[in-house]
């Protein structure tokens, strides 16, 4: 993570992959959080996740849909290593790539049927996620009919002045809903 202490915080039975004061992942995975937006109320074949952490949104996807194929993208080897360490990441059954996500978007020749942008790191989050040019390359790598679903926390204001207005897409609780 970029500015961010990692450790892993137990409540309750489960463990939290914490960057600084803001969960990122939780292990067992449970239906809690936000994480249960973020998966698609249509079965995907092949996912496509922006933001890895300890896994726990693939881990949900697998749980709701097993046949679906996931690539999962993250820039942090060393929250890859703490997920793998504490939260069991090496289980999940993922492809995983140590990138930047917008230069893996870049490059992708794949399509999928669903695309999760999940970049928040500690307090940080990358405005970038809404310019038109990031929005245009996940639209480029999209099966047609396929979804993107985007954690936008405590964005709301962007979403409803620059997002909704130019891409014309549902939102709901955080997450815009693509095609």
């Amino acid at each position: 993570m970029k500015n961010s202490k990692i450790r892993i915080e137990g409540i309750d039975g489960f463990s939290f992959l914490m960057a600084g004061d803001v969960p990122h992942s939780v292990y067992p995975p449970t239906a809690g959080g936000y994480w249960k937006h973020l998966v698609s109320d249509v079965e995907p074949k092949k996912v496509l996740m922006l933001g890895i952490a300890g896994g726990t949104i693939a881990r949900l996807i697998l749980e709701k849909y097993p046949k679906a194929e996931i690539t999962g993208v993250d820039y942090s080897p060393e929250i890859l290593d703490w997920a793998k360490k504490y939260l069991k990441l090496d289980e999940i059954r993922m492809d995983i790539k140590i990138a930047d996500a917008f230069d893996y978007v870049l490059k992708e020749e794949k399509k999928y049927d669903l695309i999760i942008v999940d970049l928040v790191d500690g307090y940080w989050y990358p405005i970038k996620v809404f310019s038109p040019s990031f929005v245009n390359e996940l639209l480029r790598i999209l099966n047609m009919g396929g979804q993107i679903l985007i954690n936008a926390p405590n964005l709301d204001w962007l979403v409803d002045q620059v997002f909704k207005p130019v891409y014309k897409k549902e939102v709901r609780e955080n997450v815009i809903w693509g095609q």
